[in-house]
């Protein structure tokens, strides 16, 4: 049964092995609540189909846990949106708010664990985004920009792998830096930007566009 789940979860690029213990973080846990329902959907149908014949659960309890979890992931989906909003407004708080609430009230109607962070969201988070709305919103204070520079460090490594001085790779890195970081170096790179703009083809704007419309419509649909 685990092996067949895992492999629906490979199906949309979220590899469980990839992960310590096995738990999913960051980017897997993204793509699962952005695809609940189709992920969900194909377990549901792989669950009913492999059920033993032990099993004490009806097909319309395993169907209905299934939905439920579909409902729980959009539901936290529709909540870190909304935190993630820049320049929050109080009807964004709101929705937060609204969002936090049922998923805390789902978690303990399926008797899932509670952990010390979802208190904090349910209680405090809200707070935290009316505090910060002056200053951008808490999508200007996430690990966003963490995880971004542990790229831009993964990839200054594999510049400079050759070096033979660990010393030497530093103040390279260093330098580089703090010669992107001037002034100079900014209008010549925007300048660069202007001149040779990268666009996205119109294809691919109309299916971002249509991903973004089906998860609003999935997220305010579980929020009735």
């Amino acid at each position: 049964m685990y092996t067949g789940v895992d492999l629906i979860l490979q199906k949309f690029g979220i590899v469980r092995a990839a992960y310590h213990g096995g738990d999913l973080n960051g980017g897997g846990i993204k793509i699962f609540m952005g695809s609940a329902h189709e992920i969900m959907k194909e377990v549901k149908e792989y669950l009913l189909k492999t059920k033993s014949r032990s099993c004490e659960k009806s097909d319309e309890d395993i169907a209905h846990l299934c939905d439920e979890v579909t409902t729980l992931l959009t539901l936290w989906d529709g909540a870190l949106s909304c935190l993630h909003q820049e320049d929050p407004e109080e009807k964004h708080c709101l929705k937060a708010q609204r969002f936090i609430d049922q998923v805390l009230s789902k978690m303990r109607e399926l008797e899932f664990s509670v952990t010390v962070k979802g208190h904090g969201s349910e209680s405090h988070i809200v707070d935290q985004m009316r505090a910060t709305a002056k200053y951008g919103g808490l999508c200007d204070f996430d690990e966003s920009w963490g995880e971004q520079y542990h790229q831009v460090g993964y990839r200054f490594d594999m510049r400079l792998r050759n070096m033979g001085s660990e010393v030497r790779k530093a103040h390279t890195r260093a330098k580089r830096e703090r010669t992107k970081g001037l002034s100079e170096t900014q209008v010549a790179l925007e300048r660069k930007d202007a001149k040779f703009p990268v666009k996205k083809r119109a294809k691919t704007i109309i299916k971002e566009k249509d991903v973004a419309r089906v998860k609003k419509e999935r997220r305010d649909n579980a929020l009735k």
